[in-house]
């Protein structure tokens, strides 16, 4: 279970560090004068988002999210990933999903948090 949730949260800080372009920073949550804010971009960020269900990141599915996420005006939607996504057999990985949502988001300006 620990070696899983190790590589979990090795995945998420790759996704986060690699997945953005060179020239953004890394968002952030600073705070002055006892407030606290989130930066992404560098600028404040208000995050409104959605969240897709348990198993609607398979890629038939999504269509319809960036459709809803369109609609509603979100800037942020939460999906999450199974690990058999990742690797479908041991020792053998696929990360071609991830870069399959991050291109959509991207192409939708919709940021995205993955739920491991």
């Amino acid at each position: 279970m620990k070696k899983c949730l190790s590589l979990s949260g090795q995945l998420l800080i790759a996704v986060c560090l690699f997945g953005q372009a060179s020239t953004n920073p890394i968002p952030r949550i600073i705070t002055q004068n006892g407030h606290h804010a989130l930066l992404v971009d560098g600028k404040p960020f208000f995050m409104f988002g959605g969240q897709a269900h348990n198993s609607s990141a398979w890629p038939g599915m999504m269509p319809q999210f960036w459709q809803a996420a369109e609609i509603l005006h979100l800037n942020t939607l939460e999906i999450p990933l199974y690990w058999e996504q990742i690797e479908p057999q041991h020792g053998k990985f696929d990360f071609s999903l991830i870069d399959t949502l991050l291109k959509q988001a991207r192409s939708h300006k919709v940021r995205l948090v993955l739920l491991p």
